[in-house]
């Protein structure tokens, strides 16, 4: 009897899933919340696609900071339990700095300027990922931890001065957001915690 009634919780890991986890650092950049969805396994592969949003409040350098990523990416079982996850995705980081004096320099409309002020500024990042790492399923698949490597691309960084005063460069161009395609290459990563909320049970048909 207690073996069967265990089997009824079992999860089919063939049949697709949906999670909610929490990330820490990862893809957000900040610590995030995130839903994943699994498709059907396919020849021992599971497709899967996730969203998230970051969690408010993170403490950080700045005086506020938010952001949203999306991936697509595959599972595959090395060991009963464990799975190694790979894939990619996009993302985008906003942030709002602290009041204080600010040098800037980049673009604007094609030419190149540099700025000081005494003010905050507004940056929003973009960038791309990619991302391999390991999950480990609970006993009643009903949970995931997971870690995992993400080497980053910065794609295009745009700044928007919020100026009390310029110390230099003070004109109309000064007033226009700067953007910067940077390109740089960062080695970052993440760890997570997840709860299965929607997935067919060992004993459903």
């Amino acid at each position: 009897m207690c073996q069967i009634k265990a089997l009824c919780y079992q999860y089919n890991d063939s049949m697709p899933a949906a999670w909610i986890y929490a990330d820490m650092h990862g893809q957000n950049i900040i610590p995030s919340l995130n839903v994943e969805y699994n498709f059907a396994k396919v020849k021992k592969i599971k497709p899967c696609i996730s969203v998230g949003a970051a969690i408010p409040g993170y403490p950080s350098e700045y005086k506020k900071i938010s952001g949203a990523n999306m991936s697509a990416f595959i599972l595959r079982p090395i060991k009963k339990r464990y799975w190694i996850e790979a894939g990619a995705g996009y993302g985008v980081c906003k942030s709002l700095s602290k009041k204080g004096n600010y040098f800037e320099s980049g673009y604007i409309n094609g030419s190149f300027v540099s700025r000081e002020f005494s003010g905050s500024e507004k940056r929003l990042h973009t960038y791309a990922f990619v991302k391999i790492g390991i999950r480990v399923i609970s006993k009643d698949n009903r949970f995931f931890a997971k870690v995992y490597t993400m080497p980053l691309v910065g794609l295009r960084q745009t700044i928007y001065p919020i100026a009390d005063s310029y110390f230099m460069a003070k004109t109309q161009a000064s007033f226009k957001p700067v953007l910067l395609f940077n390109n740089v290459v960062s080695i970052w990563g993440g760890a997570s915690i997840g709860y299965r909320f929607y997935g067919k049970k060992g004993g459903d048909n």
